[in-house]
C-alpha cells in the first residue's frame, strides 16, 4: 500500500490540491464546511503532513535538542518532561541525548544534534567544561545552558538558566536550626563541582552565625547516587559520631541514607532528621516523604524553552540572558523539632 498523498486527499474530497493545502495550513479562502470535510478525510485516511516539505518552506525543523547527563536520574527525567510539555505549546518536539557525564560524549552529542538540524539546544549540565562547549557551538545554533553554579566570569557571553544553590544551602541550614538541631552532618557533597560547593558554602555560612560547625562528609564519586548515599550513610551510622540531623547534598544521597538507616535500626525522624536537596519524583512517595529543597525544575524548564524559542525567532540580539531561580523548602515528614 502506497503512502497517502495530498493529491489523494484532494481527489477523495473532490477539491483542488490548493484547497487541501489551505485546509491543512489554516489559511487562504476556503469555507469552514469544506475545511472540516477535508480534515475529516485526512484523519480517516491516516494522512500525515510532509514534515520535510514544511521544513523546507519554513527553514525550521520544529525540533529542539536536549542533552542531559543521565535520564535515569529522576531530577533530569523531570526536567525533560517539563521541557517537552512546554515545548509542545510552541509546536515543537524534542530530540533527547544522554551525555553520561562524559565531556567527549557531550561534545559529540552537540555535533550530532546540529547535524540533525534541530532549531535550538538546551544543554543540561552542572559541569564547567559545558560552558566552553556552549560558547563554541552557539556560533552555529541557539543554545541554552540549564543548571549548575558557575563563577561569575565564566557566565559572560552565554545564555543560562539556573538555581541559586547557595541560597538553597542557607534554606536547609536555617530549617534544621529552627527545629533545634545543633549537631548536624552534611553528607555527600562533591568537591569537584561548584554546584555542591555553593550548597555546602551556603549551609556553612548560615550556621556559622550561630557558632555551629557541621561535620561535612564528601562523596568522591563523580555523581550522586542512591548506592553512594547508602555507603556513606552506613559508615556514618556505624561510627561513634553524635548527631541529630543529616542534610544531604542531593535527594539521591538521602534515599540511600534511608536504606542504610533502616538496616541499622535507626528511625527517621524519631532518631535523626533527614533533609534532601532536589525534590525529585521519589521524595514524596509514601514511606519516604522526604523534606527537601526544591530546585524549581518546572520553572527552570519553562524558562529555558521560552528563552530558546525567543533566540530561534530573533537570532541576532547581541545580548545574553541569565535567569536564576530561588529554591524553595518543601516540608514533609523526615525532619522533626527537638526543641
Amino acid at each position: 500500500m502506497g503512502r497517502v498523498t495530498i493529491k489523494d486527499i484532494a481527489q477523495l474530497a473532490g477539491v483542488s490540491y490548493a484547497s487541501v493545502s489551505r485546509a491543512l495550513n489554516g489559511g487562504g479562502k476556503i469555507s469552514e464546511e469544506t475545511r472540516k470535510r477535508i480534515l475529516q478525510i485526512c484523519e480517516q485516511e491516516g494522512y500525515r503532513v510532509n514534515i520535510h516539505a514544511r521544513n523546507l518552506s519554513s527553514h525550521k525543523t520544529f525540533i529542539l535538542g536536549v542533552i542531559v547527563p543521565n535520564i535515569a536520574n529522576p531530577f533530569y527525567s523531570d526536567i525533560v518532561l517539563h521541557f517537552s510539555t512546554h515545548a509542545q505549546t510552541y509546536g515543537y518536539h524534542i530530540l533527547l541525548c544522554n551525555s553520561l557525564f562524559d565531556p567527549a560524549l557531550e561534545e559529540e552529542m552537540l555535533g550530532y544534534l546540529i547535524d540533525q538540524q534541530v532549531d535550538g539546544i538546551v544543554l543540561v549540565s552542572p559541569r564547567n567544561y559545558s560552558i566552553d562547549y556552549v560558547r563554541r557551538f552557539q556560533k552555529s545554533i541557539p543554545i541554552i545552558l540549564l543548571g549548575g553554579s558557575f563563577y561569575e566570569n565564566d557566565l559572560r557571553g552565554i545564555n543560562i538558566v539556573n538555581l541559586d544553590n547557595r541560597s538553597g544551602g542557607h534554606l536547609a541550614a536555617d530549617y534544621l536550626y529552627r527545629l533545634g538541631h545543633r549537631d548536624i552532618v552534611y553528607l555527600g557533597y562533591r568537591s569537584g563541582t561548584i554546584t555542591h560547593k555553593e550548597r555546602l558554602g551556603g549551609f556553612m555560612d548560615e550556621l556559622a552565625q550561630y557558632n555551629i560547625q557541621p561535620y561535612a562528609i564528601e562523596n568522591k564519586d563523580d555523581h550522586s547516587s542512591i548506592e553512594k548515599g547508602y555507603e556513606l550513610g552506613k559508615e556514618l551510622f556505624q561510627s561513634s559520631r553524635h548527631f541529630t540531623a543529616v542534610s544531604c547534598s542531593a535527594d539521591m544521597i538521602a534515599l540511600g541514607v534511608i536504606k542504610a538507616a533502616s538496616e541499622c535500626g535507626i528511625r527517621i525522624p524519631e532518631d535523626i532528621s533527614l533533609l534532601g536537596f532536589d525534590n525529585n519524583t521519589y521524595s514524596s512517595l509514601p514511606g519516604i516523604e522526604l523534606s527537601t529543597i526544591d530546585q524549581r525544575k518546572e520553572l527552570m524548564a519553562k524558562a529555558s524553552v521560552d528563552l530558546l524559542i525567543s533566540l530561534i525567532e530573533s537570532p541576532v540580539s547581541g545580548e545574553y540572558v541569565r535567569k536564576t531561580f530561588m529554591p524553595e523548602l518543601i516540608v514533609r515528614k523526615s525532619c522533626r523539632s527537638i526543641l
